[in-house]
């Protein structure tokens, strides 16, 4: 493709085209105001940035099969992905979201609500979803520790600490605050921050020394490698973790993974006879509905070594299971419920 080209866009009256927003051109002379609008997208939080990415892939692959970049050409071509088993159901739905998304930052908001009203076909066949361990037991847990300290996998290790005894998302891992006021306090800021309760910057205090310890040198080493090269780290941490599981457990069809970790904290929150407004705080939850996706009571070891601080607390919102309505639940002057130490 020689350089300077520029896909050619359909003119249209006093409307955007829909890839001007990432091409910065528009159909009117307001080109400043396109530059504004795509400035603007650029300084949203990286879930926007990454739907600007996916949107722009996946038009260029329209334009080379030379489909319409239409309301109704994309519509065809979302079908057509369901239809070739080349993404799994929430992959496609992700696609979805993104090229509505990108649709309305372009100005066509009738586009965006065409495309949000899409269903995955009932009789198209997805791409499996690849099964990954939603537990791992104490055991299992000590052997894949072990392993990493004995290969020297210091960056793995301290992601596997750290997920074990914080409960964070991979993704929030860099951005982790320690030793807040100079005490056992840790500051997590979400990585998910959504209208839905998905995303909530938490304070927890680590309340067992032993699990103390290890989280300050798993937080050091994590703080040693430089800021550049953080951006991508709890992919790094991941695959190492990936392939040290496969060679210990090389047999088994479901192998632990670094989220592993988060769904098995869930379950020693629901064991731990803690509140849900206490295990939505840890998990980092804006209300309670959310936490009962991860794990299982019967699963837990009944034992954590975190607690919320008032302040976390007080930023959840209880969601009545019976619905959707919030419940008004005195927080100001409920204290948090003794937790036993970790013995892991």
């Amino acid at each position: 493709m020689p350089n300077g080209y520029r896909r050619p866009v359909a003119k249209r009256s006093g409307r955007r085209s829909p890839t001007a927003v990432l091409e910065g051109t528009t159909m009117t002379s307001d080109k400043a105001a396109a530059r504004e609008r795509v400035q603007r997208s650029s300084n949203k939080p990286k879930t926007t940035k990454s739907y600007v990415s996916l949107t722009k892939h996946h038009l260029d692959r329209m334009t080379n099969q030379g489909l319409k970049i239409t309301a109704k050409g994309i519509a065809d071509y979302m079908k057509q992905l369901a239809y070739s088993g080349e993404l799994t159901k929430s992959s496609w739905y992700k696609l979805r979201c993104a090229l509505a998304s990108t649709q309305e930052l372009g100005g066509f908001k009738d586009s965006a609500e065409r495309l949000r009203a899409l269903k995955f076909p009932t009789d198209a066949k997805p791409k499996p979803r690849p099964r990954r361990a939603k537990g791992i037991d104490g055991d299992d847990y000590a052997t894949l520790h072990r392993e990493l300290a004995e290969k020297g996998d210091s960056v793995a290790w301290a992601y596997l600490v750290l997920a074990r005894h914080l409960g964070c998302r991979p993704a929030e891992v860099i951005n982790i605050a320690g030793e807040i006021d100079g005490n056992a306090t840790y500051f997590i800021p979400s990585a998910k921050k959504r209208a839905d309760g998905r995303g909530l910057d938490r304070f927890v205090e680590i309340t067992d020394q032993r699990a103390l310890a290890e989280v300050r040198r798993a937080f050091s080493i994590v703080q040693k490698v430089p800021a550049t090269q953080r951006k991508n780290l709890h992919n790094v941490a991941r695959k190492r973790i990936a392939r040290t599981a496969a060679g210990l457990w090389p047999r088994r069809a479901v192998l632990p993974t670094l989220y592993t970790l988060r769904h098995q904290m869930g379950s020693d929150l629901k064991a731990s006879g803690m509140s849900e407004v206490e295990c939505a705080a840890i998990m980092g939850h804006q209300s309670t509905r959310s936490i009962g996706v991860y794990g299982w009571a019967r699963a837990g070891r009944g034992a954590v070594s975190v607690r919320p601080t008032r302040e976390t607390l007080a930023r959840v919102r209880k969601i009545d299971p019976r619905g959707s309505v919030p419940v008004k639940t005195p927080l100001a002057g409920v204290k948090p419920r003794g937790l036993r130490p970790n013995d892991s």
